[in-house]
């Protein structure tokens, strides 16, 4: 939660929705685990470490079973140093194509956004990136603890740009002179 009790689920599916409707513009089949404010557990399970787990299993089982081209995790940051700052991408380290997307994802934003100049990074303690076995990146949109970048993130315009800059990386890394394997340049996500 940010100043002003300002949520990162509402931000991360403002930008999920907006990620999709470019996608899907782009001809992609795209599948959101959510498409608003709930998530994948049973309604009768208590306890936030519970909720929390079972939804994580369910998310990776669909992925899992639908066998998509990629797997995109949206969250926001939040760190102790107020001006810590950016968008950043983790990637599943054994795996060159999750390494590949999130390059590829990385460079986009660190291309429109304003002084971002972060590089993906390599993480096999989220439990998603160690579970599901299509390429996974998780990315964290911006800082919520940061109270410029807050501003921005709640900012429609600014939530439009960050989607681009991801439907953009995406696109540059399913391109067939990208990725010679890939015949049809963007398939379906999770």
């Amino acid at each position: 939660m940010g100043k002003n009790e300002v949520l990162e689920k509402d931000i991360v599916l403002a930008v999920g929705h907006r990620l999709a409707a470019y996608l899907r513009q782009g001809g992609a089949r795209v599948m959101m685990t959510r498409e608003e404010d709930t998530d994948l557990s049973d309604p009768e399970i208590t306890g936030l470490y519970a909720k929390k787990k079972q939804d994580l299993a369910r998310r990776v089982a669909l992925a899992n079973h639908l066998q998509v081209d990629l797997f995109l995790s949206l969250h926001v940051n939040s760190f102790p140093d107020p001006n810590v700052y950016g968008g950043q991408v983790f990637y599943q380290p054994k795996r060159p194509a999750s390494q590949k997307i999130a390059a590829s994802i990385q460079g986009e934003l660190n291309r429109l956004i304003k002084d971002n100049d972060r590089v993906p990074l390599p993480n096999n303690h989220y439990y998603l990136m160690r579970q599901t076995k299509v390429p996974a990146v998780i990315l964290e949109v911006g800082f919520i603890s940061n109270p410029q970048e807050l501003l921005r993130l709640q900012n429609p315009i600014y939530q439009s740009k960050l989607a681009w800059g991801i439907y953009a990386g995406i696109v540059k890394y399913f391109l067939p002179s990208k990725n010679p394997s890939t015949k049809n340049a963007i398939k379906k996500f999770y």
